[in-house]
């Protein structure tokens, strides 16, 4: 267990992952907060039926886009100059993206369970849906098990706009912009009861499933070509001395 802990994947992992749950939890503790508050004061809007495991997945999932652009412009550069390798440091921040992830999936499930409880003892009526993943609700597990996969997709091509714009500059990094884009667009509504994307006025309809495996294994496929892109421009990525 000691040499677990001294070796730098651990120490990597560790360190983000307790900045991406501070941060997360004071973001989206507030998030909470104001549902609860508008639970109590303001029954009439549509997104206070939502369970807390709904409700907080699209704010979950642009946390951690937003954290994988931070990391993937600044973690690199920070590690290494702390004498960890380039392979260590993606690993680690790797590592501590998927244990982030599942553990708000778990908090956010919880949170569901703690509003029920709420409900008993306050003013406050819990919500009970979720998301409509191809247009049926699909329960707790298979909701958090698609909510995670697509919120890692999300953290991989934020950290793909990091670390493009840390190694390619501006003008080509704006190309992982339009990657991102094009990629979190297709996949999110994938997921939709209809699959149709709307880019730029443009309708596409470039993936049409109604199959959960289908949809499931093509957002795996999306998330495991999004990493290793990732890891071959990571393992190249020069380091500025300053």
């Amino acid at each position: 267990m000691q040499k677990l802990k001294s070796h730098p994947v651990y120490k990597v992992s560790k360190d983000v992952y307790l900045l991406q749950m501070l941060w997360a939890l004071l973001v989206l503790g507030a998030i909470v907060l104001i549902h609860f508050l508008l639970g109590i004061f303001v029954r009439d809007l549509a997104w206070i039926d939502r369970s807390a495991l709904s409700a907080l997945a699209n704010p979950i999932q642009v946390f951690m886009l937003i954290f994988g652009i931070i990391g993937g412009a600044y973690f690199l550069k920070h590690f290494i100059r702390h004498g960890v390798t380039r392979k260590h440091c993606f690993a680690g921040v790797l590592i501590s993206g998927v244990l982030a992830v599942v553990s708000l999936q778990i908090v956010a499930l919880l949170l569901t369970f703690l509003s029920y409880g709420i409900e008993a003892l306050a003013p406050y009526e819990a919500g009970r849906e979720t998301i409509a993943y191809l247009g049926q609700e699909r329960g707790y597990l298979v909701s958090m098990i698609v909510n995670a996969a697509l919120t890692l997709v999300y953290y991989i091509f934020g950290w793909l706009i990091g670390i493009g714009f840390y190694r390619y500059k501006v003008l080509r990094g704006f190309a992982f912009i339009l990657l991102a884009v094009f990629v979190l667009g297709i996949i999110g509504t994938m997921w939709l009861p209809e699959s149709e994307w709307n880019f730029m006025g443009i309708s596409l309809n470039l993936i049409d499933t109604s199959r959960l495996w289908v949809a499931f294994l093509i957002t795996d496929a999306t998330l495991l070509l999004g990493i290793l892109l990732l890891y071959a421009i990571y393992r190249k990525a020069p380091v500025s001395p300053h």
